[in-house]
């Protein structure tokens, strides 16, 4: 399988959009380097070949269940997930998850990178708010830290925090 794209000089992401259900992609590399995160670097009227963009079906799966301070299951609430690695809180960052509960009260997130994460369950958050690194930083500290490998699936059971 082939592509080809018309670029703009400068930095340049590649992302893959509308995956099937259970892809992701591993790796985006350019002349061997990895240039999934920080992308590449194009100069006006050149060429860049052999990009390689390599798929994976073990794709990470976080899930859980929020409770309230009385131990009740909650059922309003959104899960913010966010990279350990502050370097990677941004604009477009594959680092970054949200989720709402289902009918029962849980909560399902796939497609994490493999890494290192913070994960918290807010009653409420405004738009932006999820991927804002001053808000990150503040909420940190009473988020609840994890990792994850690839393919694994991991449960994460988690109190309900009120926003601030």
């Amino acid at each position: 399988l082939t592509f080809e794209l018309t670029a703009m000089a400068g930095t340049n992401r590649i992302q893959m959009m509308n995956m099937p259900a259970g892809w992701a992609v591993r790796a985006i590399r350019a002349n061997g380097l990895d240039v999934i995160d920080t992308g590449l670097d194009v100069q006006p009227n050149s060429e860049i070949k052999n990009v390689e963009v390599e798929l994976t079906n073990r794709v990470t799966t976080v899930s859980g269940l929020v409770t309230n301070a009385r131990g009740e299951a909650s059922k309003d609430y959104t899960i913010v997930v966010f990279a350990a690695d502050d370097r990677r809180w941004t604009p477009g960052s594959r680092y970054f998850r949200g989720a709402r509960p289902d009918q029962d009260g849980r909560f399902k997130v796939t497609g994490l990178p493999p890494g290192d994460y913070y994960i918290i369950a807010l009653d409420r958050i405004e738009q932006g708010q999820s991927t804002n690194p001053e808000f990150l930083d503040r909420i940190r500290t009473k988020a609840t830290s994890f990792s994850v490998s690839e393919g694994e699936t991991k449960s994460v059971d988690l109190k309900l925090n009120t926003a601030s």
